[in-house]
């Protein structure tokens, strides 16, 4: 989001650029809001909740659990999670 206006992110990137939005991307949030009161009046600036990225490491660290036939360990299960989550938003940035 740029200016509070999203962004196209099928425009034509190059690499570095498209590493860059992933990771910004990556920082936006799933499910965007604000909390409003009784009343309906905002209790708060704005709420951002689970980045994207924690959301697809989450699921990653899923299947990674569920697979590690390896007994790979809790670090090194939650390190290829991350990375699978970060190469999921670098595929969607092109």
């Amino acid at each position: 989001m740029v200016n509070g206006e999203h962004t196209n992110p099928v425009e034509s990137r190059t690499e570095e650029h498209s590493v860059a939005w992933a990771k910004s991307n990556g920082t936006e949030p799933v499910y965007p809001g604000q909390p409003l009161g009784a009343s309906g009046e905002p209790i708060a600036e704005y709420y951002y909740g689970i980045t994207k990225r924690e959301l697809f490491a989450a699921m990653a660290l899923q299947a990674v659990i569920t697979n590690d036939h390896q007994n790979i360990g809790y670090e090194t299960g939650a390190g290829h999670a991350v990375k699978y989550a970060d190469a999921l938003l670098k595929e969607l940035a092109k």
